[in-house]
C-alpha cells in the first residue's frame, strides 16, 4: 500500500490533478465568499433606497428590478410599458403641488 501511494506521489498526472482540485476547491471558496458579499450590498442597497423612498414627495412607486439597474431597466418593454403608464396617470391626476 505505502509503495502504491509512493508511486502516486511520484506520478506527474496525479500530481497535476491535485493541483487542479485544490485550485479549485479554492476558487469555489472565493465564489463563495463574492456570493455572500454580494447579498449584503443587495440587501444595503434596499434598504437605502427604501429610506430613500419613504423619504420622498408624493406621487411614487418603488420598483426594486434586481435583474437591472436604474437606466438598464428601460430596456425591457415591460419596464417601459408600466413607467409610461404610472407618468400618464400622474399627468392626467389633479396635482397636490399647485402653482402659487
Amino acid at each position: 500500500m505505502a509503495r502504491h501511494r509512493s508511486e502516486q506521489q511520484s506520478d506527474p498526472t496525479v500530481a497535476a490533478m491535485e493541483r487542479v482540485l485544490k485550485a479549485e476547491r479554492a476558487t469555489e471558496a472565493k465564489l463563495r465568499d463574492c456570493r455572500e458579499q454580494a447579498a449584503a450590498i443587495v440587501a444595503a442597497a434596499r434598504e437605502r433606497t427604501g429610506g430613500i423612498a419613504r423619504r420622498a414627495a408624493s406621487p411614487k412607486e418603488l420598483w426594486i428590478l434586481p435583474e437591472a439597474g436604474h437606466i438598464q431597466a428601460v430596456r425591457d418593454k415591460a419596464v417601459r410599458a408600466r413607467l409610461a403608464e404610472f407618468l400618464t396617470r400622474q399627468a392626467a391626476a389633479p396635482s397636490s403641488l399647485a402653482l402659487r
